[in-house]
């Protein structure tokens, strides 16, 4: 979920991290960079990431906690 300043809430929903489905072993990581367009200058997002284990097909979910989306210019 993006939220706007302006008070609007934006739900994203896809397959895959900016087009990617990453294939993680134990003890391995993945980063990304990806960026959101707000109408105001400052806002949030928070989510949740389901993942699905390839031996057994299980799912499950890593939360993302609320942080903060702010423009260069607006940290005075």
């Amino acid at each position: 979920m993006i939220f706007d300043s302006d008070k609007q809430s934006y739900i994203v929903e896809g397959k895959g991290v900016v087009g990617l489905k990453p294939i993680l072993h134990p003890g391995e990581s993945f980063e990304y960079s990806s960026g959101v367009g707000i109408v105001g200058f400052v806002g949030a997002m928070k989510g949740i990431y389901m993942f699905q284990k390839l031996d057994d097909m299980t799912k499950f979910s890593a939360n993302i906690p609320t942080f903060q989306l702010t423009t260069d210019f607006s940290r005075n």
